[in-house]
């Protein structure tokens, strides 16, 4: 039986393609399959996978029209025999030693997620620095579930590039990815971390996460695909009703989708796409309450909301200056006077 199925989607990669390959099939842990999802690809991606595949016959490749990299795990998932599932990208490159360590750890604990960290990895300067994906300096538990911890989400990120899954979690579950064209890992992440009942780590740095130009230009494409986001959240909110767990995870997921919408109106230039998006993020935070202020200052216009999770009161300001607008989503403990109303 093979202990581990890695899922590779492949679109335009050929210029680092060969780099995550060589990384994958000498690792270190012989017993593995490489699914290497071609989703399109229009370079010659499809030429270096066969060169490889003819080379080592633990690399499938599935050929298939672009969908996405939501489609393409999918399909990874549908075929693969492991009893470990690790979802990695095409131009991130990876210590041989990655998953000799982490299966080991699996197994050892019994664990349902196994995570790592990653350093990132500057194309142009090639200069490596070390982010934390991986917070566990506090940490006294080895092994742990979101009930463990004060909140999952800081001791990692919703990154799924940086966990090896046990298969039967994924399964019996029914968990899938998103087939949607921005964040289409976030509600995967999020509900493994909080369904998993045994969660441990190996706290090295075993991946390579490469950032380059077309890295930039993706993230400067969100403001397209904010709604992505409200999707994500949406099926979160729905699994765990489902679950019956909502009543427990709400201020955690209240917290994580006000820390996403951060992100998405970091890159967001459209006054009027952002109010859309923000007020569809704060109808999906249970608990909610809104108090908007408006002022001028010294030539700039400005709209100032308090929003009110629960007991916990955060500063919103959005400022506009010209046609350009800066979004300061702080989080902010604030004392809230008595007789404003929501």
């Amino acid at each position: 039986m093979i202990d581990v199925s890695i899922i590779v989607p492949i679109f335009n990669k050929e210029r680092f393609l060969k780099d995550c390959l060589d990384s994958l099939i000498n690792q270190t842990y012989k017993n593995i399959e490489i699914i290497c999802i071609n989703d399109g690809s229009t370079d010659h991606s499809l030429d270096i996978l066969r060169d490889y595949a003819d080379k080592d016959d633990r690399l499938i490749i599935i050929s298939k029209e672009n969908k996405g990299a939501g489609n393409a795990r999918n399909t990874g998932i549908k075929i693969a025999t492991g009893r470990y599932l690790q979802f990695l990208d095409a131009d991130d490159f990876f210590e041989l030693d990655m998953l000799e360590d982490m299966v080991k750890q699996a197994d050892e604990k019994k664990a349902d997620i196994v995570i790592c960290n990653a350093l990132e990895y500057n194309e142009e300067t090639k200069i490596e620095e070390a982010h934390r994906w991986l917070n566990v300096q506090d940490l006294k538990l080895d092994v742990f579930s979101y009930h463990d911890v004060e909140n999952i989400f800081n001791i990692t990120t919703s990154s799924v590039w940086n966990k090896l899954y046990k298969k039967e979690l994924i399964i019996d579950n029914e968990i899938w990815y998103q087939e949607i064209p921005s964040n289409n890992d976030t509600a995967f992440s999020v509900i493994t971390l909080l369904l998993a009942k045994r969660i441990t780590y190996v706290d090295k740095f075993y991946i390579h996460y490469r950032y380059y130009n077309d890295t930039f230009r993706i993230s400067s494409s969100r403001e397209k695909y904010m709604q992505c986001s409200v999707m994500a959240y949406k099926k979160i909110i729905k699994v765990m009703k489902e679950k019956r767990m909502y009543g427990e995870v709400q201020d955690l997921l209240n917290q994580q989708m006000y820390n996403s919408a951060n992100y998405e109106l970091a890159f967001c230039d459209d006054e009027a796409a952002g109010k859309a998006f923000l007020r569809q993020m704060c109808r999906l935070m249970s608990g909610t309450r809104r108090i908007k202020l408006r002022y001028r200052y010294e030539g700039y216009s400005s709209l100032r909301y308090f929003y009110l999770f629960g007991k916990i009161p955060f500063l919103t300001s959005i400022i506009l200056e010209k046609r350009k607008i800066f979004y300061l989503f702080n989080c902010i403990p604030l004392s809230v006077k008595r007789g404003y109303k929501g």
